[in-house]
Formats: structure tokens, sequence, C-alpha cells
């Protein structure tokens, strides 16, 4: 799999405010620019960009954790 075809993959199944995250760090419209074309060629952009999703999903995880972890403890 290309870091484009991991990147839309990822892209497509963000929930829960990952993306408006990752939006306050890159450009949504530069975002859905990359997405648009499979054959862009920036792999550093599309790196930080997955690197930048994957922190913020593990970041709204932990929120989600333990929001839960009070609710019920």
């Amino acid at each position: 799999m290309t870091l484009h075809e991991e990147l839309v993959k990822k892209w497509d199944v963000l929930e829960f405010g990952v993306k408006s995250r990752v939006k306050n760090e890159y450009d949504g419209q530069m975002i859905l620019y990359i997405i648009d074309r499979p054959n862009y060629k920036n792999t550093e952009k599309l790196k930080a960009i997955l690197e930048s999703i994957e922190r913020h999903s593990k970041e709204v995880l932990e929120e989600i954790t333990e929001m839960y972890n009070q609710v019920t403890g």
C-alpha cells in the first residue's frame, strides 16, 4: 500500500474530532488536494500528515478512555 493509499484509507474512517485536530495542524484544503491526487509526490508531507493522524487518534482515544473511566468509576 502506498503512502497516499494509506492516507486516503485513514482519512475516510476518522471520527471523534481527529480530523478537526489534524486540520488545526495542516490546512484542510491542502489535505483534500493531496487526497484527490493519487500521484502526489511529496512523501515527507504524506508521512507528516499520517503521523499527525496517528498522534491525534491516540490523544482522542486516551481522552475518551479517561472520560469513560470517570463515568463508570
